[in-house]
């Protein structure tokens, strides 16, 4: 990026340094860069703007504008996204480690909680049942596939804590106890497999095995889903 550096000068007088500049030009531009490739191939796609990666509200309202929903982790990014104007059914809370008091504001907020494990299905039942609320739910899946990344930030192998595994039936069960309980409406899946991936292998892979037991949840348990959550980890070379 080059910026004229008379406007450089006149931004550090104003504000000092240490100091991040950002481009709106950029940022909306490669927006729309990146959701017309999806959309080339699929027209209802919807990009969810992790807000972990830079809750800079001016950035975040951007994107907003643009069309993006959000993916947050904590109540601090939820509030960011509700400020921003991001409507609540396109927020997916999607934190592995959520506290009562996390599970609360969801709720209070309407937007969709993204399930981690058999136990934490329980914990949002319970909850909801005493608000007196329905949660929308999506689980975490893990596909159990190589993203060919650092193992550190690989999060889709069979390995991984994250999500509940497809293989042995364990993401089945838990979309097979989430149809009985009261407190639930089951709208969607997604799934994470890792960080920095530049290998396109791993997504598709991944995107198959989890289209496939999209439909074995159709077929089996009747369970129609609103939306496929493939994740993030596009890498950046």
């Amino acid at each position: 990026m080059e910026m004229d550096p008379k406007i450089l000068l006149k931004v550090v007088e104003m504000y000092g340094t240490p100091i991040y500049i950002y481009d709106e030009d950029i940022i909306r531009k490669n927006y729309r860069v990146f959701l017309s490739a999806f959309k080339s191939l699929y027209k209802k796609t919807k990009v969810l703007y992790a807000y972990k990666a830079n809750t800079n509200l001016a950035i975040c309202r951007i994107l907003q504008q643009e069309g993006a929903g959000a993916d947050v982790v904590s109540i601090g990014e939820l509030e960011a996204a509700l400020k921003v104007g991001v409507k609540p059914r396109q927020i997916i809370f999607t934190n592995n480690s959520k506290t009562d008091e996390d599970l609360k504001n969801a709720l209070e907020s309407n937007v969709i909680i993204n399930i981690d494990s058999k136990d934490e299905l329980s914990m949002v039942n319970r909850i909801a049942g005493k608000s007196g609320k329905k949660a929308r739910i999506s689980f975490r899946v893990n596909p159990s596939v190589d993203p060919k990344t650092h193992p550190r930030i690989a999060t889709g192998l069979k390995e991984s804590k994250f999500g509940l595994h497809i293989e042995n039936n364990i993401a089945f069960e838990g979309y097979r106890m989430a149809k009985e309980l009261d407190n639930l409406e089951v709208v969607g899946i997604h799934t994470h497999i890792g960080s920095q991936i530049t290998d396109m292998t791993a997504f598709k892979d991944a995107t198959e095995k989890v289209m496939e037991f999209t439909k074995k949840l159709k077929n089996e348990l009747d369970i129609e889903l609103e939306f496929v959550d493939l994740g993030g980890g596009l890498g950046i070379s």
